[in-house]
């Protein structure tokens, strides 16, 4: 059986049962694919269909190869860092160091720690081009806050006499309801008459006064002829505050 032949991935079945067993490459057919059969088994599949199925690959060992352009030193490193190193980077570790100490050289090159890393990773920047949109974001709203604040002192005039007439309108009541009693409790819109409520109609001098002070107030002498009646104030209806006695 040529070696070539052989491919990185175990039978699933095989695998069931505690054997370990590589795929072989047996044919390549224009309508059916490449098919791999089990060296053990036997099984058959469909090399596409095989895939599906997730099968156990080996794990390939890599070689580093030093590039011609490199030169080798020392460097100072303490015993557990690099022992961290060598399981974060098993295959690749000389390889990620050079690419490190080329990156430092570049005077233009910024380094985030940990905790600050964690911290930005949390708010869904990862990455260095993640930290360049960023930044460019906040360019575009410090700009965009800057025309708002151009606009607004460019309309402020306006706002402030739109805000004069606004509060004019607002104080001047449009209509007074003459109902006393709104939602279970006295209207505000009904007049306060030195702290009283209720006025009532002198009976000799036909004069309005709170009912408080009505005996205490004298009375007016009553004109020998009558006063005139101006139309609608005899049956003018008048608001609940306000009641003939007599």
């Amino acid at each position: 059986m040529p070696g070539g032949d052989l491919l990185p991935l175990y039978c699933i079945e095989c695998d069931k049962s505690g054997i370990s067993a590589k795929m072989m490459k047996v044919m390549h057919s224009r309508g059916e694919g490449m098919q791999v059969k089990c060296v053990s088994c036997g099984r058959q599949y469909n090399y596409a269909t095989f895939l599906k199925l997730n099968p156990r690959k080996e794990k390939l060992a890599l070689a580093e190869k030093m590039p011609p352009s490199c030169i080798i030193q020392q460097v100072w490193v303490h015993p557990e860092v690099w022992s961290m190193l060598q399981k974060r980077f098993p295959q690749t570790l000389m390889t990620t160091l050079c690419s490190i100490l080329t990156a430092l050289a570049d005077p233009d090159t910024v380094m985030v720690e940990g905790e600050y890393a964690r911290e930005m990773r949390s708010l869904g920047v990862e990455r260095g081009r993640d930290v360049l949109s960023l930044a460019k974001r906040v360019k575009e709203l410090t700009r965009e806050v800057e025309e708002m604040r151009i606009r607004e002192s460019a309309l402020a005039p306006l706002l402030k006499a739109l805000g004069g007439a606004a509060w004019i309108q607002q104080s001047v009541p449009s209509q007074v309801s003459s109902s006393v009693i709104v939602d279970g409790q006295r209207n505000p819109e009904l007049p306060q008459i030195h702290g009283h409520e209720e006025l009532v109609e002198d009976p000799e001098s036909g004069m309005m006064v709170p009912i408080s002070e009505f005996g205490e107030m004298p009375s007016l002498q009553r004109p020998s002829a009558p006063m005139p009646s101006f139309a609608g104030s005899v049956n003018e209806p008048r608001p609940p505050f306000m009641r003939r006695l007599g």
